[in-house]
């Protein structure tokens, strides 16, 4: 009978990289203080987004239909939907400089 392959399609006879008895050169650079932790991505629900912006389900999705600019959200299951946290920040502050962009050409207009 031949020997059955684990998880990493490895047979059970031989080692892995990580089995060997070579040991791995100390990494110097910044301190662990330094080093920054990676960031959680937050995913929202459509709750979450309704508070957020204090529009109603159909709102937000209408947003998602017409809005080319609103960010889609990630389907995890049928009937569950999420919205990347970083995206809906990304959206908020595209629409801020849109704003500023707009007021600033409007100030700029000569009186008549």
């Amino acid at each position: 009978m031949r020997a059955q392959a684990d998880l990493f399609g490895v047979e059970n006879s031989q080692k892995r990289p990580s089995e060997t008895t070579a040991c791995k050169p100390k990494v110097r650079g910044a301190p662990k203080s330094a080093v920054a932790s990676p960031r959680k991505v937050q995913f929202l629900t459509i709750d979450e987004v309704m508070k957020r912006y204090s529009v109603s389900h159909a709102t937000v999705w209408r947003w998602v239909k017409h809005n080319e600019h609103f960010p889609a959200p990630v389907k995890l299951s049928p009937g569950t939907s999420r919205w990347s946290e970083d995206q809906l920040i990304a959206f908020e502050n595209r629409a801020r400089s849109r704003q500023s962009g707009k007021r600033s050409k409007t100030s700029q207009k000569a009186p008549v």
